[in-house]
Formats: C-alpha cells, structure tokens, sequence
C-alpha cells in the first residue's frame, strides 16, 4: 500500500472523489498489518478532506467513511490510526514469524528416515503404494505421525513420484532426483580414486531460546537478546579445518536460510584458498550456495532484449520465433550452462565443487557430525549470545578427529547402499511389469491420492 503522499495532498479538491481513487489501489492484495508510511498516509487523506470539504459537511463520522471508502479500508481502521495520531502512538506493526510448512518441520535425519522406508519396501520385493508407505511410517515410533493429505505433500517435497503398475499406484524417485544422485556418486567415487582431497561442507545452529531453561530474573530481563546462533564450517577424515569455523547470529528472521550469498561467497573465498590445488569440496543446494551470475531472461523482458542475450551466446534463433519459442532456448541452456558464483570462486584456486543431491543428509558428514555438537551443546544453559558462542567454539575445538573419520566411513557407506538402490529399483519394477506384459504403465506425477494397495 505505498500510496504517494505528496500527490494525495496536493491534489486540487474536486466535486468527484474518482480523482483520489484513481491514486490507489482498487483494494489490497493481502490483509496485512499497515506500517507507519501507510497510517501516515491516512492520516493525511483525512485531513486533506477534512480542510476541503465544505464547513458544513466536516462531520467526522462522514470524513471517516468517506477516507475509508476511498483507500478501500475499513471506518474502524481510519478511527484507529487518527486516535493512534492524535495520542501521537502510531508504532510499526509487530514482526510475526512465518508458520512453518509440516515439511519443515521434520529434521534431515527423519527425512534420510522416510526415503529409505520407500526403498525397504522395493529391497523386499514389493511395489510400495502410499498407503502401505504410511502405514509403515507411522508404525514407527522413531518418526512422525501423518495423515493422509500431509503424507502426500511431504513424500512430494521429497522429491517422490508414483508410477501406474499393475493398477497400482507405485511410489518411486522423480527421474532428475535419480539422475543428480547417481551422478554425484560416480563423481566422488571417480576423486576418491583419484585420491583427492575431499572436504564436506554445512551448516548448523543452536536455538539459545529453547536451551536456556534459568527462570532466574536475569535470564527474564534478557530474553529479548536469546535468540539462535548459527555455524558454517567445513572438515574431512582429518577433523575441522583449523580457523575455518563461522559463528555468527543470524541478522534476518528466515531462520531456514540464515546467510546472505555474499555473506557466504566472503567465508568461502578466505576458507577455499586454504584447501590447496586438486582438492574437491561438497556442499548442499541451499539458495545461498547457488547464486547465478548470469541473469536469465524471464517473460517480463522484451523480445529484442532476449533476442539480444541469446546473440551474445551464440545461440541461433530465427526472425519468426516468437517470445515462447526464445524463452525455450533460455531454458534449455540454463539446463545446460548453469554458473554459480561459489563455482567460480572455488575455479579460481583450482578447487572443484560438488553438490549434494537434495533431502541426502546421510551423504554428508559433516551434517551429522554438526548435528552431534550441537545436541551436545544445547544440554547446556545460556543467558546470554556470547556464552552459547563461546559454548559451541568449544565444543568444535574439542570435537575428536578420530570421531569425524568414522562419520565419513558411515557417508562412504551410504553411498554404497544409494548407489545399489536404484538397480534394485529397477529390478523390482521390471519384474512387475513382466508379470503383466499387457497392463497399464505409466508416470503419474501428479501425486495420485489413491489408496491401491
């Protein structure tokens, strides 16, 4: 609701408020908490028509309605904010946290757990339907409870398909997911017989609200300091790479991506220099690990100008191609020449990056072995940022290097079990299909509710 403070007031007055109308929007696009700017602008409507208006129409009750009707607002809303005026108590509207999506709420590790209660079902010869895969699940004490609608959005964001077998509704990897992960597996096989060096990369926090459990005055009279403190570092079989660490208190609430990219491209640079030539680093997708450097073309810009993007890039285009058919060239090419900034960092000091395919906690050992330190820390009680920081810098220091080598042996041998999987997978699917030459096969990516079992 940004609406032009000055050209409301200056507007000269007129019989017909359409004038005024036209400055706003028809009504607002989503019923939040108006900001200070947007009472501030109420405010100056009404008094622009309370100093317009003829004398004997500057009834309030007549000039709220009518500043309602105008900014597409409720009468209640304008009384308000003029009694907020008037005791001179206009504040910014509380921050409220975003409800966070079922999905999310579920850890990395219960995640890696839901992925392989799929593939338990193919490693005893069956075809898994969501039905049987639900059951299963919410059978098991260690993971969450679904229901039926939450089952088929969180198996969805994990990246699951069904496929009509048999008139059943199987529930396999999306093929790009297949794909991303086998391709990950033959490359860090492929450096690891080329004996290079392999350093793993995450990130993890430490909630200083939740661990602090003192109901001492002085832990009440500093909550609004507890907050979260977050970690990236990177390690190998040999432990942490020494002054590697980053502890830092995230400055944004989206607590789910905490760091900026060029917060995280600075750390990366000054940390990448030190690994040496030939060495190979492996992180996840996170957004703030995959910032593009070169700005694709989007529908909002003109034919000419994406006719002159893809000239600079030597891809061939007709006269007669219309915006769609360039768009597509857009597409298959960012498929093709994806640039990331990380990538060209690490380029720079002859490093190579590898990424992780998504909802593989198990792949990554760092991930565990941060996961392990912060349960260890979070035993501990806090009243204040710098001693959870000064907390979770020792637990790092402390943590043994013969510990972080047994995480990376239980990583190789997750890749072993992923890299097997698929060929089972296969197989079991083949034979399904063999049993019943002339039945109905078919991808049904949609997600298909069905309760076939």
């Amino acid at each position: 609701m940004d609406y032009n403070i000055e050209v409301i007031i200056k507007e000269e007055p007129s019989s017909s408020d359409e004038c005024l109308r036209e400055l706003v929007p028809k009504k607002r696009a989503k019923r939040t908490p108006l900001t200070v700017n947007e009472k501030q602008i109420i405010v100056n409507l009404y008094k622009y028509l309370e100093q317009s208006s003829p004398q004997n129409e500057r009834n309030k009750m007549r000039l709220h309605t009518k500043t309602a009707d105008i900014l597409n607002i409720g009468t209640a809303s304008v009384y308000r904010i003029l009694r907020e005026h008037a005791r001179n108590e206009m504040k910014a509207p509380l921050e409220t946290k975003k409800r966070p999506l079922f999905s999310e709420k579920i850890s990395e590790i219960e995640k890696s757990a839901l992925r392989k209660k799929v593939y338990s079902f193919f490693e005893n010869d069956q075809l898994p339907t969501g039905k049987k895969i639900m059951q299963a699940v919410n059978d098991d004490d260690s993971l969450p409870t679904f229901r039926r609608t939450t089952f088929q959005k969180t198996m969805k964001h994990l990246r699951f398909k069904y496929v009509r077998i048999n008139a059943k509704n199987a529930m396999i990897d999306k093929d790009e997911l297949v794909i991303w992960r086998r391709n990950y597996l033959i490359k860090i096989m492929q450096y690891r017989n080329e004996k290079r060096p392999i350093f793993y990369l995450d990130e993890g926090w430490i909630n200083v609200e939740e661990a602090q459990k003192s109901k001492s005055s002085t832990a009440k009279n500093n909550k609004k300091d507890i907050k979260r403190i977050n970690i990236v570092h990177i390690g190998n079989e040999n432990g942490f790479l020494p002054d590697a660490a980053e502890i830092f208190e995230p400055n944004t609430k989206n607590y789910g991506d905490p760091m900026t990219a060029g917060h995280f491209e600075c750390w990366f640079e000054n940390t990448v220099k030190k690994l040496g030539d030939n060495a190979v680093v492996v992180l996840d997708d996170a957004p703030h690990h995959s910032r593009r450097i070169d700005k694709l073309p989007t529908s909002n810009w003109t034919k000419a100008s994406i006719q002159e993007w893809l000239l600079k890039r030597d891809i061939q285009f007709t006269d007669d191609d219309v915006k769609a058919q360039l768009l597509d060239k857009v597409c298959k090419l960012n498929l093709e020449r994806r640039t990331y900034a990380v990538d060209e960092i690490a380029k720079k000091y002859k490093v190579e990056v590898l990424r992780l395919p998504p909802f593989h906690y198990d792949l990554n050992p760092m991930a565990s072995v941060l996961s392990e330190i912060t349960e260890q820390v979070m035993k501990n009680k806090f009243d204040t940022l710098d001693k959870a920081h000064n907390c979770l810098k020792n637990a790092v220091d402390k943590f043994p290097d013969e510990k972080w080598a047994r995480h990376v042996e239980r990583a190789k041998e997750e890749e072993v079990y992923y890299y097997k999987i698929n060929d089972i997978i296969d197989n079991v699917v083949d034979k399904y299909i063999t049993l019943n030459p002339g039945s109905d096969t078919s991808d049904d990516g949609s997600g298909s509710n069905s309760d076939d079992d």
